[in-house]
Formats: C-alpha cells, structure tokens, sequence
C-alpha cells in the first residue's frame, strides 16, 4: 500500500495525515515480513544495532521500547541468527550485541524495502 499524499482529493486534515501513516507503516511491516521474515520493530532494532547501540537499555531506549519489549526483540533475532551476543569486557553484567553475518545480509535485504516507502 503506498502512503497517500495527505494534500490529494483523498482528504486533508489530522485524522487523514495519521491514518494514512499508519496504514503505510502497517503495509510496510507486512511486506517486510512476507518478504524478509521479519517486520519493521525487528528491522528498527537490527539498525540500531548496527548504528548506534550495543547493550540491551540502549537499545531500548534509543527506539522507544520498553526494556521487556527490548529483551524479547533481541531474543527473537538472536533465535533467528541474526544477532550476536556477548559478555562486555568492560562491565561483566552487560550484555553487548551485534549483528551476525545473517543479520548484515538481512539488514541489507530490508533497506531497499525501507528506502522505497519513504520515497513514495
């Protein structure tokens, strides 16, 4: 489904702006998961891995979830093969992730996907 423009005759005004956002997003996850296996929380997360955070609170706060959210996220790619945990060599308590070669592959493989939405 592409994300309508929200100045077109389909409508204007707030309700019009948010639903068709979220009837694109909600497009996007399905694809993502027919074509990849995975849906876009788990591809937010591979990103962030990938970019920017590597221990468990990190992660869940730069993306918005909360830490149970977070845990079972990183458990699911993890059982997936995607992700790499690690025991911190700096803070033995900490767990570190990272991604797999899977999870690069499989980060690679969602982007165009990502990139195409916003584009539309």
């Amino acid at each position: 489904m592409k994300i309508k423009n929200p100045q077109t005759k389909e409508g204007s005004g707030s309700f019009r702006v948010v639903n068709n956002l979220l009837r694109g997003l909600q497009s996007l996850d399905s694809d993502m998961l027919k074509d990849q296996g995975i849906g876009l929380e788990e591809a937010v997360l591979l990103c962030c891995v990938s970019e920017r955070c590597k221990c468990q609170g990190d992660i869940a706060s730069e993306t918005g979830l909360t830490a149970t959210q977070a845990s079972r996220l990183l458990s699911k790619l993890e059982s997936k093969g995607l992700l790499k945990r690690e025991i911190s060599l700096v803070d033995k308590r900490k767990m570190i992730f990272s991604l797999s070669s899977e999870g690069e592959k499989k980060l690679n493989a969602v982007t165009p996907l990502v990139n195409d939405y916003v584009k539309k």
